[in-house]
């Protein structure tokens, strides 16, 4: 039977191709820790966490311990910190499979401020957990979001080490303009990182320092060399930190296709979809594709998109539905069971991920993160 719904084709050479220049721009010393949040992007974590631990990737990165609980399952052996801030969980009694997951010893926690030390050892004292739990904490260097602030992290650290229940293994920080290269932030932010964790690091020389994001992990690592490992996120599966400073080395991980459905040959003068924001000026084919909003494919792509269908480009006509689109096949042969790629894996190609996130005012990131669980998720070459 056709397959009603699209799908999503990963390539794990793309993947494994932007892992390599990501270890060549930072060199040998500087380790990654593969950003896999929210289902890797829209990528699917499962696929996207067996291609990066065939890679070698040992640490990842992720948001909640929900997130973390996931990772664990598919690489029982990896290091995975968790971003969302301590105090989601710190007022709470931990759950059985929570505590489970930390004194496993291989998960890592986000602690921001004095507090958030003390109400998360609270948490695990009152779980019965004996063995400390590692945890990172975050400085907040100018982003404004998360972090202590540079000057009370000495004291946040020391807060750490005298909870017998934490165990500090690590500081790191996020930048604010990581996709811009060569923005003064970068530097600034970088070289006060530096001198607020240097003395932290001759304190103790094992503390792990690291920094995020794509962007900065590509542009700012010259200025990183001092660092144990940086977070790329986006960069792993070869869409853009910025379209305004593109990273020509990064190949697209994903490509969605869906087949054709259905094709309608229409008059002149008819209408197409919802509110007929399409109308036929000639005797037209119309194709029927299987993918709409609920599946990331954004409604306000309708008569502004294209997709390619044997190797041509043609338009997105009408209303993009929640289950549908439709496409003007008038000037091509077309077939039911034809492939219809509505997002492109050339980063080249008008209808590239990042490029219809440009068409629709937002970032690639945020298209992808939207991808939606009725996509069959496939790795290929």
């Amino acid at each position: 039977m056709m397959p009603q719904q699209g799908t999503l084709t990963l390539s794990a050479s793309a993947m494994r191709h932007n892992i390599t220049a990501l270890r060549q721009r930072g060199g040998p010393r500087v380790e990654l820790m593969a950003t896999v949040k929210a289902n890797a992007y829209g990528h699917g974590l499962r696929p996207c966490v067996e291609i990066l631990v065939g890679e070698g990737i040992n640490w990842f990165c992720v948001y909640s311990l929900e997130e973390a609980r996931q990772v664990a399952t598919l690489a029982p052996w990896a290091n995975i910190l968790t971003l969302a801030p301590s105090q989601m969980i710190g007022n709470e009694r931990l759950e059985p499979w929570q505590c489970e997951l930390l004194q496993s010893q291989k998960i890592r926690l986000t602690i921001n401020d004095q507090s958030s030390a003390a109400t998360i050892a609270q948490a695990i004292i009152l779980a019965g957990m004996t063995s400390p739990v590692p945890v990172h904490v975050q400085v907040d260097t100018g982003l404004v979001r998360q972090g202590a602030a540079p000057h009370d992290l000495e004291h946040v650290c020391n807060t750490v080490r005298q909870q017998d229940r934490l165990r500090l293994e690590g500081v790191f920080m996020h930048l604010s303009h990581g996709d811009e290269p060569g923005h003064v932030t970068v530097r600034e932010q970088i070289g006060l990182f530096m001198r607020v964790t240097d003395k932290l690091k001759r304190l103790w020389p094992e503390l792990l320092r690291h920094a995020q994001n794509s962007g900065g992990a590509w542009h700012g690592l010259e200025d990183m060399a001092e660092l144990d490992m940086v977070r790329p996120g986006i960069a792993i599966y070869g869409l853009q930190p910025s379209m305004g400073h593109p990273i020509a080395e990064l190949k697209p991980v994903a490509k969605l296709t869906a087949p054709v459905t259905a094709i309608h040959l229409i008059e002149p003068g008819c209408g197409v979809g919802y509110g007929h924001a399409f109308v036929a000026k000639r005797r037209s084919q119309i194709a029927v594709v299987p993918v709409g909003y609920a599946d990331g494919y954004p409604r306000m792509l309708g008569n502004h998109a294209v997709v390619s269908l044997n190797n041509k480009i043609i338009p997105v006509v009408g209303r993009v539905s929640m289950d549908q689109v439709t496409i003007d096949v008038t000037d091509l042969p077309a077939c039911i069971g034809d492939e219809v790629v509505l997002m492109s894996s050339s980063a080249e190609d008008p209808h590239a991920t990042d490029r219809l996130a440009s068409l629709c005012g937002t970032i690639g990131y945020e298209l992808a993160t939207r991808w939606g669980s009725r996509l069959r998720r496939v790795v290929g070459p």
